[in-house]
């Protein structure tokens, strides 16, 4: 069935979850503009090879004809690990639910497609810590193997990194006493500052060290009301890497809130 597992399906939610509004562009625009229309629109999407099987050598997709490449990737907020043993992530987590509840493999039933919101409430297990570590480790993993990509398709010159965020929100509190409120089934925030992690300068600092050319983010899950109104930022940002221009903002990530479904901010 086909899932987020499968990265030509996290690619058409991409094409498909984002209206062309609510993508921001980050560095030379006409750039960025290409690689929007590359990625995202019909008429090119013929010519988008997919590589992304086991015998296929990486990255996931290729474009030949307009010498760029694309590698997916995903990314959550679980830790990974307390007390030396191992938290399930999101991603495995969804591959138990399958097991437990349908009696199959995410490799079955091809015909399938599954949209699966992993609970992910726990702050203990899935918190903001965890998911810069997992932003700048899964980054930088993928950096590390580009000189590869451009071995591997030498008529492809461009490599773009498309990376899913699957994380919670978060916002900025004032206080430490305020972080002792996220298990409540309805805390009162009075004062908060929305994380936007686009514009975090921590993990722009990733980016900018990266070794592709582009970077996709992608926010699956990306939405956030405070005060009864939608906070309104982008659900894609398509990075310039060798040109960031942007207003950066520096967070405390030791006051960082994590949001939650059943969760009301004043």
């Amino acid at each position: 069935m086909k899932t987020l597992n499968d990265e030509d399906f996290v690619l058409y939610n991409y094409r498909n979850g984002t209206g062309l509004n609510n993508i921001k562009f980050v560095g030379r625009f006409f750039n960025c503009l290409r690689i929007k229309i590359l990625t995202k629109n019909i008429f090119f999407r013929k010519s988008w090879i997919n590589s992304s099987s086991k015998s296929d050598l990486p990255p996931d997709f290729h474009n030949d004809r307009h010498h760029v490449m694309l590698e997916v990737m995903r990314i959550d907020d679980c830790i990974n690990q307390i007390n030396g043993k191992h938290v399930v992530n999101s991603f495995e987590r969804e591959k138990k639910a399958v097991k437990k509840h349908l009696g199959m493999n995410l490799n079955d039933r091809p015909d399938l497609t599954l949209f699966f919101n992993p609970d992910t409430r726990d702050s203990k297990e899935f918190n903001f810590q965890g998911y810069y570590n997992n932003f700048k480790r899964v980054i930088n993993d993928h950096s590390n193997k580009v000189e590869q990509y451009r071995k591997n398709y030498p008529k492809c010159k461009k490599v773009i990194f498309l990376v899913c965020d699957e994380s919670n929100n978060y916002v900025q509190v004032n206080n430490k006493e305020d972080l002792k409120k996220e298990n409540n089934s309805n805390p009162i925030i009075n004062e908060g500052i929305a994380h936007i992690c686009y514009i975090d300068s921590l993990f722009l600092d990733v980016i900018k060290k990266c070794n592709a050319d582009y970077v996709i983010w992608y926010g699956h899950f990306k939405s956030l009301f405070i005060n009864g109104k939608n906070v309104n930022y982008p659900r894609t940002v398509i990075y310039d890497v060798k040109h960031i221009k942007s207003d950066e903002l520096k967070y405390n990530h030791d006051l960082m809130f994590k949001v939650k479904n059943e969760h009301y901010y004043q």
